[in-house]
């Protein structure tokens, strides 16, 4: 006979978790050979590519989010330590009339959002937080809503696969000001891991600084989104985001519309942010130069992947061996092939590449070009790891409950 301490022990770890898909990987955060983020007017064929590489092919379907609101109020899961939803409107992503889609859909539509609704309930045992969303505006408020409720979060992925250009339908907004509350950001409990992979939608950084400070620790850092909305360029509040996020080993920030505002200020400061653990770097903006990589002071970083609308040598160049154990190089942006490598602080010696010599001195090379850098003459060690504060392990990595079935096409 099973003691029925051991039975109320089991049923209360199976409460523990809520998980309703299995991911097909950890979400990638790589600056070598990384995914460049969908453009707002991508075909189709690119924004899946993109996405099948990410989620891989299964898409869910509405039966499948009645399901997991089903498993969720049978459980009592409104306590658990780690929730894995996958809340996607099928078809929506890959629809060519997104409006015309809410229309005919609209029971889908509010049955993903009344699965969010569940997890929106204040949580305080809540660390690990893995959503997968259709951009529907009013969700957004949902999740940012869970974010700044749940003050002990350690882990938090956001994954929105739905096509860049929204057919006249609301975007939605998720607002980095509403994701600390105020007077309070002292109570939450520090990020490892902060992903929002959703070219869809548009991220208010205007008042960033409060969230910014629950990255202090953080070791994987992504926003990879529509647009970044903020008082000065883009690639000065990198800085300011490296600046806090000063123990990330990889750091993602990727917008796929091209800057539009007029912004008051573009400094160049020769403060450097010291960043002793970077070894990934994926930077996919509409200026990337050296204004922003010379601020970049990273021993470390061994993977380096960027694309520009304007070209990293429009400001000049970087010192050489200004990252001394760099490996592999990934640019795309306007100019010679020569010019964006030069400007990295790279001397031709230096690096392995297959391009013929005609094409890598040509002025107009509009493409990506990856290079491969000799042994590092630096004697950083790039092994090396400094410590952050203690942190409690993430509770995500647990086997699927066997009730739920898989999601489908």
């Amino acid at each position: 006979m099973v003691d029925a301490a051991l039975i109320s022990a089991a049923s209360g770890n199976d409460r523990r978790q809520f998980h309703t898909f299995e991911p097909f990987g950890e979400p990638v955060v790589v600056g070598v050979m990384g995914s460049w983020i969908p453009q707002h007017d991508c075909s189709m064929a690119e924004h899946i590519k993109y996405w099948d590489g990410n989620m891989g092919p299964a898409w869910p379907t509405t039966t499948d989010i009645d399901e997991q609101i089903a498993y969720f109020d049978e459980g009592s899961h409104f306590r658990a330590r780690s929730v894995r939803v996958d809340a996607r409107m099928a078809g929506f992503s890959r629809t060519s009339d997104c409006s015309a889609w809410i229309r005919t859909n609209l029971h889908t539509a509010m049955t993903s959002a009344a699965l969010v609704c569940r997890i929106a309930i204040p949580n305080p045992s809540l660390r690990v937080l893995h959503l997968r969303l259709s951009a529907h505006a009013d969700l957004y408020t949902l999740v940012e809503n869970i974010i700044a409720t749940n003050t002990r979060l350690t882990d938090i992925v956001i994954e929105d696969d739905s096509h860049p250009e929204l057919d006249g339908l609301r975007r939605p907004i998720l607002d980095l000001g509403s994701l600390c509350k105020v007077g309070e950001e002292s109570s939450y409990t520090q990020l490892d891991r902060f992903v929002l992979r959703a070219p869809s939608v548009s991220v208010n950084a205007v008042e960033s600084a409060p969230f910014f400070r629950r990255l202090r620790s953080a070791s994987t850092v992504c926003m990879a989104v529509f647009e970044i909305v903020t008082r000065i360029p883009v690639w000065d509040w990198v800085v300011e985001l490296a600046g806090t996020a000063r123990y990330v080993e990889r750091l993602e920030v990727a917008t796929s519309m091209a800057e539009t505002g007029n912004y008051r200020r573009g400094r160049f400061d020769s403060l450097q942010t010291h960043l002793p653990n970077l070894r990934h770097l994926h930077l996919d903006l509409h200026e990337v130069d050296v204004r922003l990589l010379y601020r970049l002071h990273a021993p470390g970083l061994k993977y380096l992947q960027i694309r520009s609308y304007r070209e990293v040598s429009a400001h000049g160049m970087l010192e050489h061996h200004h990252f001394p154990n760099l490996f592999v190089v990934t640019v795309w942006c306007p100019g010679a092939a020569i010019d964006r490598f030069r400007a990295l602080g790279l001397k031709r010696h230096e690096f392995i590449h297959y391009l013929p010599r005609r094409d890598l001195f040509e002025p107009q090379v509009n493409r990506d070009l990856v290079v491969f850098l000799n042994q590092p003459t630096s004697a950083t060690d790039p092994t090396i790891v400094f410590a952050r504060a203690p942190k409690r392990p993430r509770h995500d990595e647990s086997p699927p409950r066997q009730g739920i079935r898989p999601h489908s096409v």
